[in-house]
């Protein structure tokens, strides 16, 4: 016990207190175990889930590894809390599985089904980048019919992902005094 106390995973927390170095420790390892024990992704969901509705908020960090690991668990939060998934790691995902979750996100924001500042951390928006994000994002940028801070989001997208393949279509937004002004200076 002690030789693990001493590794970088966990440091002082005061007098005789031992604790995790950084919280994404615990989390991930709860998300681990729960993995290897082969608990159902029911059963996961149902730990995570507050009974209020939505995920409990101190655990949606364990959720999103466990949407990690586990596809079931991964689905089931693209329906239903996608922007709880680019706290874990989406780095091994595939193409079409990363432009699902950001459909579904900008679909919860136009929704207001989102609740918390979705421009908090907006370096997290990194990890959805992928071949033919452009043409997920176009459509959403694009649709004035959309609430302006959808359109924000996936112009928020695009810039973080580094997307050159909008700049037409962005340099036509930031000209057009007619659109949304917040639209507008995030194009």
């Amino acid at each position: 016990v002690r030789e693990t106390l001493d590794t970088g995973l966990f440091g002082s927390h005061g007098e005789q207190q031992m604790g995790w170095a950084h919280r994404s420790y615990g989390e991930f390892l709860a998300a681990c175990y729960l993995h290897v024990r082969g608990v159902p992704a029911e059963t996961v969901l149902k730990a995570v889930h507050h009974p209020a509705g939505g995920l409990v908020p101190q655990l949606s960090s364990v959720a999103a590894w466990a949407a990690s690991l586990d596809e079931s668990v991964r689905s089931a939060l693209i329906d239903e809390d996608p922007a709880a998934l680019l706290g874990g790691d989406l780095s091994g995902l595939g193409y079409d599985t990363k432009s699902a979750i950001l459909k579904s996100l900008l679909d919860a924001v136009q929704k207001k089904r989102v609740t918390g500042s979705v421009y908090k951390h907006a370096e997290i928006y990194a990890k959805l980048k992928h071949p033919g994000l452009a043409d997920n994002l176009r459509p959403f940028v694009l649709d004035r019919a959309l609430e302006p801070n959808t359109r924000r989001l996936a112009l928020l997208v695009a810039e973080r992902c580094g997307l050159a393949d909008l700049r037409s279509e962005l340099l036509r937004i930031a000209l057009d005094a007619t659109d949304h002004p917040q639209v507008r200076s995030g194009a």
